[in-house]
């Protein structure tokens, strides 16, 4: 009866969201709708992977239902906690009473299943525990520890819910994720203090392949940290928001020193201490995700930076030359991948290829670019463009709109892990900045 109700409780899920996507979009025009059909079927796919049986309605969340070949059938903190970042903020637009309701248990769960991993990291003094079992054990193999970026984004993605809750006058919920005691009890304030008193540790970067300083790292534990400390104020918690934002401030001027003076460009990782030393371009994707994803309202690092401008132009032009993909279809924008000196294939080293991940990404630039932009000319030509790298992720998925980790750089068949949560949630970003938000929505 159990395992019955658990799949019926799924199945209506999936249907309440299913069909809030079918018909809470703004009627589109012939050009708009495979880019918004491909939305829908993104967060479908989210949507599924949230609610495979074998996850036992745990609140885990998977990168991959890829078990093998290679396997992906874990919970990582990083990408759960981009995947809830996405979710939360979809959540927030909702009009629609059921899907909201709907997708808020789902979040509950995630926010629950956090806490267990919390509690198991910490009884390791070991909060940057990077993946777990979707029972919720600790990885027991060797793996890049830590991986800091894990609580700064889970933090992030937590403060965007309970922000929610307080703007719909739900204070004690509120209270339940953030509270002003110490020790540390509550989930967010547990992650704060982790990254407050941890974020000048070496760590491993969102590649798991070198440890350094890393600036996508960097800018997650700033944001958070900025953030928490003004939910902290909110929730009558004065001396943690003056004790955040201090160590903001610190992780402010070293973040500055991943700007190269003689390149122009924004370095990804400083001070190495281990894993490869291949990456000799100092080029990679982690920059603009970093700033994407993380860059807030002051100014720093966000889309202008010629830092992260010139990262952007220099990383499209590497790809543009190395992939053949890219020597195809010339009408599209050019496929991207993580670095140029990539070898991770997906399933072994050979040879790297573009990620829907980072396309995507790229879609997602240029389109808030055009927000930017107060010259209508320049703003049409950058939204435009944005479309372009939607237009080259969607060539390379399947009528059902799935997105694995890769594409070939030869071939442009896709390979890798299927139905990459992370990959989804990129084109979800995308497609919501290039549609203007709301505007997508009725």
């Amino acid at each position: 009866m159990g395992s019955f109700k658990l799949k019926l409780i799924q199945i209506i899920l999936f249907c309440i969201f299913s069909s809030y996507l079918n018909f809470g979009f703004a009627n589109s025009n012939t050009n708009s709708d495979r880019y918004i059909n491909q939305f829908k079927l993104s967060v479908q796919h989210v949507i599924s992977n949230l609610n495979i049986t074998e996850l036992n309605n745990s609140g885990a969340i998977i990168a991959s239902p890829s078990k093998n070949a290679p396997n992906y059938f874990y919970h990582w903190v990083r990408d759960a906690g981009l995947t809830m970042l996405e979710i939360t903020t979809l959540y927030d637009m909702m009009n629609d009473g059921n899907s909201k309701r709907a997708l808020e248990n789902r979040i509950w769960l995630w926010i629950d299943f956090e806490k267990k991993l919390q509690e198991k990291a910490l009884s390791k003094s070991f909060l940057g525990e990077p993946i777990f079992t979707v029972s919720g054990d600790i990885y027991p193999f060797e793996w890049g520890r830590p991986q800091n970026d894990g609580p700064a984004i889970r933090a992030l993605a937590m403060i965007n819910f309970c922000e929610s809750l307080l703007r719909q006058g739900r204070f004690a919920e509120a209270r339940y994720l953030y509270s002003n005691e110490l020790p540390a009890k509550s989930v967010i304030k547990i992650d704060l203090e982790y990254v407050a008193s941890k974020w000048q540790e070496q760590n491993y970067d969102l590649w798991e392949e070198v440890k350094g300083q890393h600036f996508f790292t960097r800018m997650a534990q700033r944001a958070s940290l900025i953030k928490g400390a003004n939910l902290a104020e909110k929730i009558y918690d004065p001396k943690a928001a003056e004790y955040y934002r201090s160590k903001a401030k610190e992780l402010t001027l070293t973040l500055r020193a991943h700007q190269d003076s003689n390149r122009k460009i924004i370095v990804p990782t400083l001070d190495q201490t281990d894993g490869w030393k291949h990456k000799s371009s100092q080029l990679d994707v982690s920059v603009i995700l970093g700033s994407l994803y993380f860059a807030l309202d002051d100014g720093f690092y966000d889309l202008n930076d010629i830092g992260i401008e010139n990262t952007v132009n220099r990383l499209q032009d590497s790809f543009k030359n190395i992939y053949q993909v890219n020597h195809q279809h010339p009408e599209k924008a050019p496929a991207i991948g993580r670095y140029p000196e990539d070898v991770y294939n997906g399933n072994g080293f050979g040879e790297g290829n573009p990620w829907f991940l980072a396309t995507n990404a790229y879609a997602e630039y240029y389109c808030r670019k055009s927000f930017i932009s107060q010259n209508s000319t320049e703003k049409e030509q950058l939204r435009n463009y944005g479309l372009k790298f939607l237009d080259r992720s969607i060539f390379h998925v399947d009528p059902e709109g799935r997105m694995p980790e890769q594409f070939n750089r030869y071939s442009g068949y896709t390979q890798g892990a299927k139905d990459l949560t992370w990959s989804y949630i990129s084109y979800s970003r995308a497609a919501r900045y290039c549609f203007e938000g709301q505007a997508i929505f009725q």
